[in-house]
């Protein structure tokens, strides 16, 4: 037997969730050795986001002054992979916790271990500013 309440209930969104055409997103640039990095986050922002999730990131975009190459490529799937974990409900801080640590060769910028740490710090530069903006 269902009670009122359950039934008033908004249902979870289905997964993955499908973003809007048109949705709130924040961008951070940063240079990091001879690269400039692009880092773009798409956040949720429909019927089923409230506001303590309006700060989730929804999607990632990365983009890098070197265009074609392997890194630039390798930074796009990590993208979107993380884009789609982050639609089928994985939390930015799981993605960030298993991802963080990762080094691959050498940067002689010493803010960051690799290029992958740069895009975390990037998405999360990003989400701290949407808190920010909404007062959360």
């Amino acid at each position: 037997m269902t009670t009122s309440s359950e039934t008033s209930a908004t249902p979870p969104p289905p997964l993955p969730r499908r973003l809007p055409d048109t949705r709130p997103s924040m961008t951070t640039r940063m240079a990091v050795d001879d690269f400039s990095v692009y880092v773009i986050v798409g956040f949720f922002d429909d019927e089923f986001t409230s506001a303590e999730m309006a700060a989730d990131p929804a999607e990632i975009f990365v983009k890098i002054s070197k265009h074609g190459s392997d890194v630039s490529g390798l930074l796009s799937t990590l993208a979107l992979t993380a884009s789609v974990a982050l639609q089928s409900g994985t939390p930015w801080p799981s993605l960030r916790d298993k991802w963080d640590g990762i080094r691959f060769g050498d940067l002689a910028d010493t803010r960051y271990r690799s290029l992958v740490d740069a895009v975390l710090n990037g998405v999360d530069a990003c989400v701290t500013e949407r808190k920010k903006v909404l007062g959360i």
